[in-house]
């Protein structure tokens, strides 16, 4: 949970607008630095394939 912290969409080289509840994207490899802090899991696109959404929720879920 990023809160209404965009940056690290942002750090991916996507705009907020327009990408925030609007499906899932392929994990790029320049991507995996920036996303692994957030999995516990190793991210490994060589072995598998990874998708990620970005979904914005009002109030305590």
């Amino acid at each position: 949970n990023f809160g209404d912290d965009g940056s690290v969409i942002e750090s991916l080289g996507m705009p907020l607008k327009d990408n925030i509840n609007n499906g899932w994207f392929d994990v790029e490899k320049s991507w995996v630095s920036i996303l692994q802090p957030h999995f516990k899991n190793v991210i490994d696109i060589s072995k598998f394939d990874y998708f990620v959404s970005f979904v914005y929720r009002d109030g305590n879920w």
